[in-house]
């Protein structure tokens, strides 16, 4: 073999900090439809008149696969009609089974799936008087975590006459994702004043989170199931009662700190009432929940910017390292009012349901716009007893200013309803909390990797004893010392300037290296 022989490298050992934490891989929101025939059971009475369609949807499985997650639920529903011939409100229970997956290149069985479900649209159409179609769009919020650990050099291990310059590198992590599926048993009692409950006809529930807070390592929650029942009295008046059922719980957070910042949110799995006490006025409910959160926290670690070496020539390999940065985090209240016309202006408002069927993000130059789109479903009774289903698509917004480019997670919750009698018709109040956690990714160029070449040591003799050199406009005392190969502390120390920052344009005397 011939020419100049093979240079041999010695590589640096760097000192190397691990964070853990959780990779948001990906998030996104995902439409789907089931239908299903079904026949009217022979102890119900014919169809004359279909009302309205309620539905929940329940997730029972989520996997993490190669490459996709599987998910699989349950929705339960209720259609309300009116019997052929007598004009009766009735009841049919509806019950749909879904499964679906969602594709996504870097997905692993590790992964930890976060999925919330939820109504959009539920409609039922008459075939005939003994046969309906129930037609259900239903939506996935999913969020894809990965478990990993950034791992950051923070300096190098033995490097005799290498200097070092060490950066405060800060991010925004995801450092926990718990999640906990619960039950819990209360009893539906009346108030003495409603009469007793002869059939229960529909029921809604809405679940808030009143309080969270971190203590010791664990997310202490609690909130409230309200809800709704329609009913017919034993004296066949339909009517409503509202019932308000607490709950508290604890998750693991073991790797968060008490003042990280977290965003929760608990959705209804589904519900089984037991039979009506003797008097019809309570009924058991067991209840289960879901609750997920994820938990952010500011972390910092010092990252190796740059390094050299005063005796020898060094090559640093440079690599840019990700850190998520918080931009917004907010809970945004909006609420809207909205006269719904009726042509019958007198009547009752006997029950009201609202399904959330769209909620948009839209980022225009300088602001974020976010828009859920609600539809509100009002039961009214006439003077005569008879019922109708009157329907409206309420749209509520919010605005934020933002700058650059951003990653959006939103969730919106209905807090507030209600449909009031009014001139001409009735006045539909909504009110939508959106969550809104904004991130901005940055990058930090630090040292991957630092190598010299074996027997390749700078001779000292070679360089100038003193070296005047003038500071240029955005120069540091740092570049200046690697460019001759000296170290800050010389620089100095040869001018007399102990800590203070050198200005540009003032003469340095640069010297050697003792």
């Amino acid at each position: 073999m011939t020419g100049e022989k093979e240079r041999k490298h010695l590589e640096f050992e760097l000192n190397k900090t691990s964070l853990p934490y959780h990779r948001l891989m990906f998030h996104t929101t995902v439409s789907r439809e089931e239908s299903v025939e079904m026949i009217v059971p022979d102890s119900c009475p014919d169809i004359a008149h279909l009302l309205d369609t309620s539905a929940i949807c329940c997730l029972d499985t989520k996997e993490a696969l190669e490459d996709t997650v599987s998910l699989a639920g349950r929705i339960y529903g209720r259609i309300l009609y009116l019997a052929d011939g007598t004009d009766a409100l009735c009841s049919l229970p509806v019950a749909l089974d879904f499964q679906c997956g969602v594709n996504q290149d870097g997905i692993l069985p590790s992964c930890q799936v976060i999925a919330l479900t939820r109504v959009r649209t539920a409609e039922t159409k008459a075939v005939n008087s003994r046969k309906v179609l129930v037609r259900v769009q239903y939506e996935v919020s999913l969020r894809v975590y990965q478990p990993d650990l950034l791992t950051i050099p923070c300096g190098v291990a033995q490097g005799d006459g290498v200097e070092q310059r060490l950066e405060s590198a800060e991010g925004y992590f995801a450092v926990a994702v718990p999640e906990k599926q619960f039950q819990f048993q209360d009893d539906l009692t009346l108030s003495g004043g409603q009469p007793a409950i002869s059939e229960v006809l529909r029921m809604q529930s809405d679940v808030t989170c009143t309080e969270a807070k971190l203590i010791g390592g664990k997310l202490v929650f609690k909130g409230e199931v309200s809800v709704r029942m329609l009913y017919r009295s034993v004296e066949e008046d339909v009517l409503t009662a509202d019932f308000v059922l607490p709950y508290s719980q604890i998750m693991d957070a073991t790797e968060a700190a008490e003042n990280a910042d977290f965003q929760i949110e608990v959705a209804l799995l589904g519900w089984t009432l037991g039979e009506l006490d003797y008097d019809g006025r309570s009924i058991p409910i067991d209840l289960e929940l879901y609750a997920c959160a994820e938990v952010r926290q500011v972390e910092t670690v010092s990252l190796l910017a740059d390094a050299y070496s005063v005796r020898q020539e060094v090559t640093a390999d440079y690599t840019p390292y990700t850190f998520p940065q918080l931009a917004e985090r907010c809970v945004r209240r909006e609420s809207k009012r909205e006269l719904l016309e009726t042509e019958e202006p007198d009547g009752t408002v006997l029950d009201l349901s609202t399904k959330t069927v769209q909620t948009t993000v839209t980022k225009s130059d300088g602001s974020l716009q976010v828009a859920s789109v609600v539809e509100m479903t009002v039961l009214r009774v006439d003077d005569a007893g008879r019922v109708d289903a009157l329907t409206r698509q309420v749209t509520v917004e919010t605005e934020l200013p933002v700058t650059g480019d951003v990653e959006v997670l939103v969730r919106s919750q209905v807090t507030d309803r209600s449909a009031l009698p009014a001139a001409n018709g009735l006045e539909l109040r909504l009110g939508v909390a959106f969550q809104i956690l904004l991130l901005r990714q940055t990058e930090q160029l630090g040292i991957a990797g630092l190598t010299a070449e074996e027997n390749a040591n700078v001779d000292a003799g070679e360089r100038p004893s003193i070296v005047l050199r003038q500071m240029a406009a955005g120069e540091t005392l740092w570049d200046i010392a690697k460019a001759y190969q000296t170290t800050v502390s010389e620089i100095q120390q040869a001018n007399d300037m102990e800590d203070q920052p050198a200005e540009p344009g003032v003469l340095l005397l640069i010297p050697r290296m003792r």
